[in-house]
């Protein structure tokens, strides 16, 4: 998201204190406190009425009591016609907005940080979900450092295919190679994602940012040819090196079984 700052919307009377945080391609969040109980929240407010509004309520139903998915307090329409959803809010940002800020991951972080989004994940997809985007700007983390997975704009069922299909760079830049292919996205998909983030957090920077500005085609041939370079060359345990470049193939087939199994393989 960019952040350039741009006039509030006249929230509900439920919300005061509001103020711009942040504005992407489908939404704008502001931060705001609920005049019942002065928690602060983030109210994100979509830029039309489409799917994506529908399809986050309708994930945020089936998801309600998994652990490590910011859940949706509130929703409604602004009387602009706009609608928005509303979440807690989280200060320290996203990992993106860590990254951006020059931080660090060490390597046990980007561990601990793997192993609860691959726990999550795989309980997000036992719910018959699956995210579709997971990158750093969909990852969330609070005071005590813990990530929590949110956009689920893009979700859909198991099985079910993305007729718009991958289309934003950046969302390319964490696609998998099935995927960019015509697969539907699934729990494989997801795992791969979640791959190229934690690569991303170990080498301080995306493996494809270099071929970033040679165009779509280029950077879809390099996700077919494979991606991550071997981590084990630059000083990262083997362990962690093999379960992020395992989770990373270009064959779902070579992937871990599920999310669940490669939380365990990042796990001390």
């Amino acid at each position: 998201m960019t952040t350039p700052s741009e006039p509030v919307p006249t929230l509900p009377p439920r919300f005061a204190d509001a103020s711009f945080v942040a504005k992407g391609g489908t939404s704008t969040v502001y931060r705001a406190r609920t005049t019942d109980d002065a928690r602060i929240v983030a109210v994100k407010v979509f830029h039309t009425d489409g799917k994506r509004f529908s399809q986050e309520v309708e994930a945020a139903a089936r998801l309600v009591h998994v652990d490590g998915v910011v859940q949706v307090l509130d929703a409604g329409r602004l009387d602009d016609g706009r609608r928005f959803l509303v979440t807690d809010f989280f200060a320290l940002g996203t990992v993106a907005d860590q990254l951006e800020s020059g931080r660090q991951f060490t390597v046990d972080e980007v561990c601990q940080l793997g192993a609860r989004l691959g726990t999550t994940l795989d309980e997000v997809h036992r719910c018959d979900v699956v995210h579709g985007d997971v990158k750093p700007s969909n990852v969330l983390i609070d005071h005590e450092g813990r990530p929590w997975l949110t956009d689920f704009g893009t979700a859909r069922a198991v099985g079910d295919s993305d007729p718009d299909g991958p289309t934003l760079t950046f969302t390319i830049l964490y696609s998998a190679p099935e995927v960019l292919d015509g697969a539907a996205v699934g729990p494989a998909s997801d795992q791969y994602a979640l791959g190229l983030l934690l690569a991303t957090l170990l080498l301080g920077e995306h493996p494809l940012l270099p071929f970033a500005a040679a165009g779509i085609g280029r950077l879809v041939d390099r996700i077919r040819d494979g991606v991550v370079p071997d981590l084990s060359l630059l000083n990262i345990p083997a362990p962690v090196a093999g379960a992020v470049m395992r989770a990373c193939s270009t064959e779902p087939a070579d992937r871990f079984a599920d999310c669940a199994a490669f939380a365990d393989a990042l796990s001390p």
